[in-house]
């Protein structure tokens, strides 16, 4: 089962109910990116409530320290 836009906004609605910090909600952006080609970064970073702002982001094709 892949992630779909209705999973993508229950989380971006948790985040910003819980007043997630901007550098999470980027990392699951970046690696939201990895289920799905046509996520929005933009859109969802303004769905956890951190406002319009362009966010230049490539797909993860490495993990962070190897833990991703």
């Amino acid at each position: 089962m892949s992630m779909t836009r209705q999973h993508f906004e229950a989380i971006a609605g948790i985040l910003k109910f819980n007043q997630a910090d901007r550098s999470l909600c980027l990392e699951l952006a970046i690696k939201f990116m990895d289920y799905n080609y046509n996520f929005d970064t933009e859109k969802f970073m303004e769905a956890c409530g951190h406002g319009k702002k362009q966010y230049s982001v490539e797909p993860r094709t490495q993990s962070i320290n190897g833990l991703c």
